[in-house]
């Protein structure tokens, strides 16, 4: 019988280059743990970091966050 492993992939890095200049990837990581977990809604993510963050970075951080929920994507391989 074959296996299959399953991951839920997202360039990070990337993404917080782009949009926070930074190669910080806290926020990011966070949009996609939520997608890939189904744990927190979008809603609470970004309550989430409007508490985190004071308001100058909100709103960056969010956008961060919200690219990565959207760019994640399932990455899968057949094992046998």
């Amino acid at each position: 019988m074959a296996e299959v492993a399953k991951a839920e992939v997202v360039n990070a890095t990337r993404i917080a280059l782009a949009v926070l200049n930074a190669p910080v990837t806290n926020s990011c990581m966070m949009g996609a743990f939520a997608r890939t977990s189904g744990w927190l809604g979008w809603e609470a993510v970004q309550e989430s970091l409007k508490r985190i963050f004071p308001a100058p970075l909100q709103q960056p951080n969010i956008k961060a966050a919200q690219e990565a929920w959207a760019l994640t994507q399932l990455w899968e391989r057949g094992r046998s």
